[in-house]
């Protein structure tokens, strides 16, 4: 939103018939603010000092994808893509670096603000529903994962990744009644495999074929 003050300069002129933007005007451009935090970011962590603060700054700036309603317009298109690839790239180090530490919160709070922006990054999921199995919501990560992999069957046509199945695992550890998704059961299903040797299980299905033999 641009204010022009009074007694100031305004910030479109009317030149030779046509309008454009006057560069002496002040103002601020959030994916400029977003490059310039991002560079201090990438600095850092190249100097060996990586600061987690400095990528969450970044984050802040990083309201929408570059002009997200001209997606018609053929001239926008590398740019978005070109941010969009700076956003994820500045995501998972942030990511990697909060992994690094008891951080889960914050690294909640991160996903939360990807998955708006990018809806469909299982990776960003994946970590997601991690954090969430950490922090024991485990009620919640089961809602979630349900909401991801029908969201990824419905607009995608997509089974879940294998790093996306990985992180319900860790759900399943902390729950006897979780429901598989339907690739993991018609897989099992399908499985004609006659394998030699013994047959290794977890500690709950062994506890389970124990009691009926």
């Amino acid at each position: 939103v641009l204010i022009d003050l009074p007694g100031g300069p305004s910030h479109i002129l009317y030149v030779n018939g046509g309008y454009g933007w006057n560069t002496q005007a002040p103002y601020e451009l959030d994916l400029e603010e977003f490059d310039r935090a991002l560079d201090e970011a990438t600095a850092k962590l190249r100097s060996g000092s990586p600061d987690a603060a400095l990528y969450s700054k970044a984050l802040g700036h990083y309201t929408m994808d570059f002009l997200a309603n001209s997606v018609y317009d053929l001239w926008t298109v590398s740019l978005r893509q070109a941010y969009r690839l700076k956003f994820t790239n500045c995501v998972e180090t942030l990511l990697r670096l909060l992994s690094a530490g008891d951080h889960h919160q914050e690294i909640i709070t991160v996903c939360e603000k990807a998955m708006t922006i990018d809806p469909y990054d299982e990776k960003v999921h994946a970590t997601f529903l991690k954090s969430l199995a950490a922090t024991n919501r485990i009620a919640h990560a089961r809602m979630h994962y349900s909401y991801i992999t029908e969201l990824l069957y419905r607009d995608l046509g997509v089974s879940p990744s294998a790093e996306l199945k990985e992180a319900y695992t860790q759900i399943s550890g902390h729950s006897r009644y979780v429901q598989h998704d339907i690739d993991s059961i018609v897989g099992s299903f399908n499985d004609e495999r006659d394998p030699d040797g013994p047959f290794f299980c977890d500690e709950e299905i062994f506890h389970e074929l124990f009691k009926l033999e």
